[in-house]
């Protein structure tokens, strides 16, 4: 072989594995902004799901007013009922949007080795060990919070729907008096005054 020779084929292994070195780079490439898109979309998420609360407490704070400002019983209980309403489907949004944000955990999580060994210890436990995990466990923590506040205030709503005339601020009328009988005769004020017009001509007649 020549000396020529040896230097193509030199200079071909030389750009195979050039090649080769590319596409391990873009490989990295497309993981890293995976990684980044997820993390950008679990922001996001996280985000809203805080953003969520605090308009339910808004809607719900401004309905319970409004009902107890209604002066008829009708219109406040459909008011209630729209609150409570309001906070249950509150409640479904904010699982769904943690469910979302798992999702975006659990891609960010296969990037390390960690997720790995979990995934194995995780095939390792028993299913019964796995199911009391998934119902007993308080990982979302938060989520469950605000889950028992709204629904706390679902039912305070409800019992405002079913006793809509117990939460009102406006006073109740005062109950009508039945109107007074006339008085047989002459009134007290009548003879006082006849009395007087009858004192006043006699002293005018006395000399």
């Amino acid at each position: 072989m020549t000396e020529h020779q040896q230097e193509l084929k030199k200079l071909a292994k030389q750009q195979e594995y050039a090649l080769q070195l590319e596409k391990v780079k873009w490989v990295q490439r497309k993981q890293e902004l995976a990684f980044l898109e997820a993390g950008q979309h679990m922001r996001a998420l996280n985000q809203l799901m805080w953003q969520v609360p605090n308009i339910a407490m808004a809607i719900t704070g401004g309905l319970w007013y409004g009902a107890a400002n209604l002066h008829a019983q009708e219109p406040r209980v459909w008011v209630f009922a729209f609150a409570a309403l309001a906070d249950c489907m509150t409640v479904i949004t904010l699982w769904r949007l943690r469910h979302l944000i798992q999702k975006e955990i659990d891609k960010q999580s296969r990037f390390t080795a960690e997720r790995a060994i979990s995934d194995r210890d995780e095939g390792k436990k028993c299913w019964i060990k796995r199911a009391y995990t998934a119902v007993f466990s308080f990982t979302p923590l938060v989520v469950r919070c605000w889950t028992i506040v709204l629904l706390a205030a679902a039912v305070v709503s409800i019992f405002g729907a079913c006793n809509a005339e117990k939460f009102s601020t406006t006073p109740a009328p005062l109950p009508t008096s039945a109107p007074s009988k006339p008085s047989q005769g002459k009134s007290p004020v009548s003879q006082a005054v006849i009395k007087t017009t009858a004192s006043s001509s006699v002293s005018k007649k006395s000399p």
